[in-house]
């Protein structure tokens, strides 16, 4: 199998009230090319980075994941808990964003998956063209609920999402950002929320667990039926 990851490894600072600093290696991108290294399957990642991730992308290479960096400049911030359920988001530098250039990067491939981290990392096209390079293309929505202002992060709608709906085979969420594209509190209601969007496959986690949506498991009727499994 042929997977491609798409986005960034980060540097980032936990800044606790207690003063405890510590630095550490992040990133969606990062996170799913490891675990996918763990289990015996090598893909190809196609991030933007400078001097900052050189020691985190040779980790990877020293797995099996074939790096491909295609820039200089990653996304650092400060992430500064309040407690351990409350932190504020402070951008030290923001990322490159991505361009359809850079997804070509992939080749032909089972599964491309683009992680952005701000809603401005990639764009429409860059969706379209992952999907042009691939029947299989899951999105960890995070980013898309991202909006940077003035070194901050603001928790936002996805304002493009039934756009995006029909390029996108699996969707990532968790239950803040569930509750911020459907204005739904409850994971059965959330997943009804998002098929009805357009999306056929959904992965929704949640404090209490986690909750997955696929057409292929239910009836013409799951629309109605529809529970979190």
């Amino acid at each position: 199998m042929k997977v491609c990851v798409v986005g960034y490894v980060t540097r980032e600072h936990e800044i606790w009230s207690t003063g405890e600093r510590r630095e550490i290696v992040a990133g969606a991108a990062y996170f799913v090319s490891y675990a996918l290294a763990s289990l015996g399957i090598r893909p190809r990642l196609v991030t933007k980075g400078g001097s900052e991730v050189v020691h985190a992308l040779d980790e990877l290479k020293s797995m099996g994941v074939e790096v491909v960096n295609r820039g200089s400049r990653t996304m650092m911030c400060n992430l500064i808990y309040k407690t351990l359920s409350d932190r504020e988001i402070e951008v030290v530098s923001p990322p490159e964003p991505y361009t359809p250039h850079d997804i070509e990067s992939c080749g032909f491939c089972d599964i491309i998956y683009l992680g952005p981290h701000t809603v401005n990392d990639m764009g429409m096209e860059v969706l379209k063209q992952a999907a042009r390079q691939s029947k299989i293309v899951v999105v960890d929505v995070q980013g898309y609920t991202r909006r940077l202002v003035d070194k901050k992060i603001e928790y936002v709608d996805w304002s493009w999402k039934h756009c995006a709906a029909p390029h996108i085979a699996g969707l990532k969420v968790d239950h803040r950002e569930g509750k911020l594209l459907t204005n739904c509190l409850e994971p059965s209601a959330i997943l009804r929320k998002l098929y009805e969007i357009g999306f056929r496959e959904t992965v929704l986690t949640t404090d209490s667990g986690v909750h997955l949506y696929s057409c292929l498991l239910y009836t013409s009727d799951a629309a109605d039926e529809l529970d979190g499994v």
